[in-house]
């Protein structure tokens, strides 16, 4: 998997100045390029945890969510291995169901749920292209959480109709 596209998005993030439940950002874009690098889902979901556990926790979502959904779309978009798909897709469910956290919202940012739905709403056609492969549930799981139209989503669902 070539993993250059991951690298670009990462490197349009400052991510040391991105607050997380446990201080700075900075370990996101080596948590992430690990986490699509293992060679199973087991291995992955050690990964998934440092960014669950910092990033977004308890359905709260910390400042880097929106830099870490970016890299987990880029990763998406890799195409990369069966095992790892359901991980990203895990990563992305979390933030776009995810609220702001209250330290969010004390220092000024209202939008940062609104922004991270944008960021997966731009890629859109990613999850579509995996809705339409084995075990696409939760790609459309996510779509549907967007709010994406029933009549595209059962489309996908159901392709052959």
């Amino acid at each position: 998997m070539n993993l250059q596209l991951v690298r670009v998005e990462a490197r349009l993030w400052d991510w040391s100045a991105l607050h997380t439940l446990t201080g700075d950002a900075s370990f996101v874009p080596d948590s992430m390029i690990e986490l699509v690098s293992q060679a199973s889902e087991d291995d992955a979901m050690n990964y998934y945890w440092d960014i669950e556990n910092s990033v977004f926790v308890q359905g709260r979502l910390f400042e880097a969510a929106e830099a870490t959904v970016s890299l987990a779309m880029a990763a998406l978009a890799c195409d990369p291995p069966s095992h790892v798909k359901p991980v990203l897709f895990e990563v992305i469910f979390q933030i776009v169901s995810g609220v702001a956290h209250e330290d969010v919202l004390e220092r000024g940012d209202l939008d940062l749920e609104g922004r991270c739905k944008g960021i997966v709403e731009r890629g859109a056609w990613i999850l579509e292209r995996e809705a339409l492969r084995k075990n696409g549930g939760q790609a459309l799981d996510i779509l549907e959480r967007l709010g994406t139209d029933r009549a595209r989503v059962d489309a996908l669902r159901d392709p052959g109709r």
